[in-house]
């Protein structure tokens, strides 16, 4: 059995405190194999996967809610939410 993260959903405390701050949330797509991420009125493609799972010295970011599926479950469970991604 093995469980991949599906979703993280981050918050970055440079831009606010505790208490508030920016939120931004990172989800899996399988079918296309890309991780997007929906950050505010926008979506985007990640094209290196450290920007998911590092984190920069400078901008300090916290996944703090993580969702994993096992791998069999995968495609009857997950559907990445389909929005245009527009390129910056």
């Amino acid at each position: 059995m093995i469980d991949l993260i599906v979703t993280l959903l981050t918050h970055n405390l440079k831009l606010g405190t505790v208490s508030f701050g920016h939120y931004w949330i990172y989800i899996y797509d399988f079918r296309r194999n890309i991780w997007r991420k929906y950050n505010d009125g926008y979506v985007t493609e990640v094209t290196d996967e450290t920007e998911v799972f590092e984190q920069e010295a400078n901008n300090p970011a916290t996944p703090y809610f993580l969702i994993y599926v096992q791998d069999k479950y995968k495609d009857e469970l997950v559907d990445a939410v389909c929005r245009e991604v527009i390129d910056e």
